[in-house]
């Protein structure tokens, strides 16, 4: 019985070690978890702290171009360089225009010519008809006096 008795001791032992190995093991494993929990926080923090440290950079930068923007707008050189661009594309714009009723004037010209001609043409044509229908009826009416003449000498 002493055998077995050793054997059943040897037995709990082993279950013993292995217990306390288990729980050694997952205290272990708590602890991993913990540091790997502390690491993401510390992660997150940095990133937050770099997201943060980012956008007050980028706010800084904004305010220095909006600044600059400002100051470059309020000054008298700016102004001055704006005035003589709106004046240069003042003078396009009028340069164009003149230009253009130029073309208007001259084509509308162009069609008053036309008309006149055309008017003068048309005048002339029925001037030539008349005279033309004037010659007719004299030449009509001599004929006509020639016959009565000839009837009343024939008479």
């Amino acid at each position: 019985m002493a055998r077995s008795v050793s054997w059943r001791g040897a037995r709990r032992a082993r279950r013993r070690q292995s217990s306390s190995s288990e729980s050694a093991s997952r205290s272990r494993s708590r602890s991993t978890e913990r540091r790997r929990e502390r690491d993401h926080d510390r992660e997150e923090r940095t990133k937050r702290e770099e997201q943060r440290e980012m956008e007050e950079s980028a706010k800084r930068v904004e305010a220095e171009v909006q600044k600059r923007v400002q100051d470059r707008v309020a000054s008298a050189e700016f102004e001055a360089t704006l005035q003589e661009k709106l004046n240069t594309e003042i003078g396009r714009h009028l340069s164009v225009l003149r230009v253009e009723m130029d073309i208007e004037k001259k084509k509308r010209i162009e069609d008053f010519r036309t008309q006149q001609e055309k008017e003068e043409r048309s005048k002339q044509e029925l001037e030539m008809i008349l005279k033309v229908n004037q010659q007719k009826m004299q030449d009509h009416q001599q004929k006509i006096a020639q016959k009565q003449a000839m009837q009343a000498k024939a008479l």
